[in-house]
């Protein structure tokens, strides 16, 4: 019965599956055809347009494979028909492995092979490329489309997550008087998309059960309200609880504690940069020490405090991120 309904869709949906697959075959030419300086200039610009271009086909691919069998609503044959829903399921999300993450993988591992990688790193990357897409976007694209019924509501609902998010962060800078967030264009601004994604994916495995087995779309889109109020929240947290997460998840946490930062206030041989002329800059030039060979120290924020000879504070502040 999958396979069934697998090739029901395809044959349905057999114009947008190709323009798909031709969306994801020119995007990955058109990164063939750039060298390893992005020459010739004349195709940057189509090949960091054309993988939104691509995504759009694929998202509109995912939408009408689920809406071929709407779940919200009493019309729809499959309902009476002697259909398995765990059946349906598995038919789309082999649908989505077939048609979307396949010819991606494809894509990724031909084009990791001639950037002179070895097969096994190709293999490992394209797979890892194909499973972050299928959690952060199609799982999410899929989930979405079970609780709607066109494409229109898909947008809507799409543009709707987006302007809560966004103005949830922006209310958050507010209250902070202007600030971003804590670890905003910072080393742990990972923490937002794995968060989201982490979001998502529990979302998607509630709603997409819960709408093929009752179809309880009123509490599937609740969820789904739920999930799109959680998404900003990790903005509000503050940089000591971040780094600390950040922390507990190193491999060895003692590696940092050999980490020295020391004062040379007479650099041997080394001449100052030709800002430090600005009235508004200030040198500090430190010494570091410990580090492990064949590593660097990036600094994405630091706490610097100034002091007299008599102890009397002169400024106190904090690094901006790196620009």
């Amino acid at each position: 019965m999958i396979l069934h309904i697998v090739r029901k869709d395809v044959s349905q949906l057999w114009m947008l599956v190709t323009i798909a697959l031709i969306a994801q075959l020119a995007n990955t030419g058109l990164w063939f055809a750039l060298d390893h300086f992005q020459k010739p200039a004349e195709l940057v610009v189509p090949a960091q347009v054309f993988p939104f271009i691509a995504w759009i086909a694929i998202i509109v691919l995912i939408v009408a494979c689920v809406h071929q069998d709407v779940v919200p609503g009493v019309s729809q044959d499959w309902l009476i028909r002697p259909i398995r829903r765990a059946d349906l399921i598995l038919a789309k999300v082999m649908f989505v492995l077939i048609f979307v993450n396949a010819p991606m993988f494809v894509s990724d591992l031909a084009h990791g092979m001639a950037r002179g990688f070895g097969v096994r790193q190709s293999l490992a990357a394209a797979g890892a490329h194909g499973l972050l897409a299928f959690l952060a976007l199609e799982l999410p694209i899929l989930t979405l489309a079970t609780i709607t019924t066109s494409v229109t509501q898909v947008i809507g609902g799409v543009l709707a997550i987006w302007l809560s998010i966004l103005a949830i962060v922006l209310a958050g800078t507010a209250i902070r008087g202007g600030a971003p967030p804590p670890f905003a264009l910072s080393g742990m601004q990972w923490m937002t998309p794995a968060f989201w994604t982490l979001l998502a994916l529990v979302a998607a495995c509630i709603i997409i059960p819960l709408q093929y087995f009752r179809r309880a779309t009123s509490a599937s889109r609740r969820i789904a309200f739920t999930a799109t109020i959680l998404a900003p929240m990790l903005s509000f947290s503050s940089w000591n609880k971040a780094f600390g997460f950040q922390q507990s998840l190193s491999a060895d946490p003692k590696v940092a504690s050999l980490v020295k930062l020391s004062f040379n206030p007479e650099p041997a041989g080394v001449s100052p940069p030709a800002t430090a002329s600005s009235s508004n800059r200030l040198l500090l030039p430190i010494v570091v020490s410990g580090l492990p060979p064949e590593s660097l120290l990036l600094c994405d924020r630091a706490d610097i405090r100034l002091a007299g000879q008599d102890g009397t504070a002169l400024y106190s502040g904090r690094t901006g991120a790196p620009g």
